[in-house]
């Protein structure tokens, strides 16, 4: 039987408008993420309108990612995506650099025509599963922890694990005797469908 969770879109998994600042550390807990950043997919099917933190009009693009039980969803600019390729030209090795998938070109959001626009986002979403499908290769531990901090899959999966506990908790109660009063939180997202 499969287990089937998703983060809800107003929960902290959301993306944010500020541009990721990727550092050395890695991901906390990285081996027991690491199945799941494996056997994750991502798809960018859509973009929205917003505002940056300081006031200016951009463009998010909303990334649905899957992995084994997990389905979120993050937004992330442009130039967070530039950012994340910035950050791993310049700290991989010469010989995984060249293996990297290609950003799509910059350019003004708001100049853009409509195909330009999709192109872009088609663009992005064949970096991200690029970079996905060059996790699954070789030695790439600095390509998945970047990786893993651009989507939020730490985050997620803390956030589903507390979900999870939570349902559990509540089911073992049921399961006791206990009534489910009024004062506890119903599971947002049980995990069992």
């Amino acid at each position: 039987m499969s287990v089937s969770a998703s983060i809800p879109s107003g929960s902290s998994c959301s993306g944010s408008c500020t541009s990721p600042r990727f550092s050395v550390a890695s991901v906390e807990g990285s081996s027991s993420l690491e199945k799941y950043l494996l056997a994750m997919s991502a798809r960018i099917n859509e973009t929205r309108d917003g505002r940056d933190e300081k006031g200016r009009k951009c463009c998010f693009f909303i990334v649905v990612c899957q992995s084994l039980e997990l389905s979120w969803t993050i937004e992330r600019r442009y130039s967070q995506f530039f950012a994340l390729d910035k950050y791993l030209r310049d700290t991989l090795t010469r010989k995984t650099v060249p293996l990297l998938p290609a950003l799509p070109r910059k350019a003004g959001i708001f100049m853009m025509s409509q195909s330009d626009m999709i192109a872009r986002r088609r663009g992005l979403e064949a970096y991200i599963t690029g970079l996905i499908a060059l996790c699954r290769t070789g030695d790439t531990r600095g390509i998945r922890r970047a990786l893993s901090k651009f989507i939020d899959l730490e985050v997620t999966h803390e956030a589903w694990l507390k979900s999870t506990a939570a349902a559990m908790s509540r089911q073992s109660s049921l399961d006791d005797g206990d009534e489910l009063s009024s004062t506890r939180e119903p599971c947002d997202t049980p995990p069992w469908p």
